[in-house]
């Protein structure tokens, strides 16, 4: 780099320990028992894990963003949402086939 007289370099901003830290944790962090515990939600209440499910891959996807890496059971998030909101989208379109089929 070169130096610019009328932009000077700025040092980086001190963190403490516990914002490193918690920089550190982002890059180990799992998601694949939250997914466990959204499946496990979903056989029992399916609203509460629908909402567990949410959560934690906003949560995933915020990990994602600050490392630029994708985060271990971030797939496992994924493909529960996926598969949680199929029977749902099927009925719906379902109800939409049925209510276009009366009209006409």
């Amino acid at each position: 780099m070169y130096n610019d007289p009328q932009h000077p370099q700025q040092p980086p901003p001190q963190m403490n320990p516990y914002q490193q830290w918690e920089i550190q944790g982002q890059f180990t962090k799992s998601y694949t028992t939250p997914a466990i515990i959204s499946l496990m939600l979903y056989f029992f209440f399916w609203i509460p894990g629908f909402i567990a499910n949410v959560v934690y891959l906003l949560e995933a996807n915020k990990t994602k963003k600050i490392t630029g890496r994708t985060p271990e059971g971030y797939g496992c998030l994924v493909a529960l949402l996926c598969i949680a909101l199929a029977p749902v989208t099927l009925i719906a379109l379902r109800i939409l086939f049925v209510i276009l089929i009366q009209s006409h």
